[in-house]
């Protein structure tokens, strides 16, 4: 998701009798960043404004740790970490350089292309909008009134959510786990005698769901209508 620091792990295993110094290195922002500060430079010795989009540019992936000496066989675990604040396709090449023993000379031994599809939570609502009436009738009880709406997770990972309504709506479930193309049955009730007083209202509220680790928050609106 996008927002939300994801991460792999790799084991590297020295099979070898001679330490090597590890070195871990991002070739695709290194180059785009070498590449801005040429540009830069250019504009400022023409006297010209640098422009947002020749800032130094903030990797989608790192490494943990960049940089180890492993000694003689032994394994180290490298843990790989994205994060995109936009969706769509993350692809930047690592190289990993090594420097064996005592030698004065790196080396590349594995080129790597790390890759993500960042998305924003996708959630579907079988309704856009709920509305209910309530119109009194003398000698009839009022009874609390409910709607079900369907909320499929149309997402490629699974979403962790939050509900929330307002008095007064109330809900049958406050939190959901949803596996990809999963869908859950949600039943909202409306008390129309919430506030006893027999006066004629509308009142305008939402569902709100909040994605857990996540800033998106989305919605549908919930009327109701009561007429004495």
């Amino acid at each position: 998701l996008t927002n939300i620091t994801f991460e792999k792990k790799i084991i590297l295993e020295n099979k070898g009798r001679r330490q090597q110094q590890l070195k871990w290195i991002n070739f695709t922002n290194r180059e785009e960043n070498s590449r801005r500060i040429v540009l830069a430079k250019k504009l400022t010795k023409e006297g010209k404004r640098i422009p947002k989009s020749l800032m130094p540019l903030e990797p989608y992936f790192t490494v943990e740790p960049a940089e180890i000496t492993l000694r003689p066989r032994t394994a180290t675990t490298f843990i790989f970490k994205g994060s995109s604040p936009q969706a769509g396709s993350a692809l930047e090449i690592f190289y990993l350089e090594s420097k064996v023993g005592k030698e004065r000379n790196t080396k590349t031994i594995i080129t790597s292309e790390i890759k993500a599809e960042v998305v924003n939570p996708l959630l579907h609502f079988s309704e856009k909008a709920l509305t209910f009436h309530y119109h009194w009738e003398k000698g009839v009880d009022p009874v609390i009134q409910k709607k079900q709406i369907t909320l499929t997770n149309q997402s490629a990972i699974p979403l962790n959510f939050l509900l929330k309504v307002e008095i007064p709506f109330n809900l049958n479930s406050w939190e959901h786990s949803l596996s990809p193309g999963q869908s859950i049955d949600l039943i909202i009730e409306f008390d129309p005698m919430y506030k006893n007083d027999l006066l004629s209202h509308t009142i305008e509220k939402f569902l709100v769901v909040s994605y857990r680790g996540h800033p998106q928050k989305d919605s549908i609106p919930i009327k109701a209508e009561i007429l004495f």
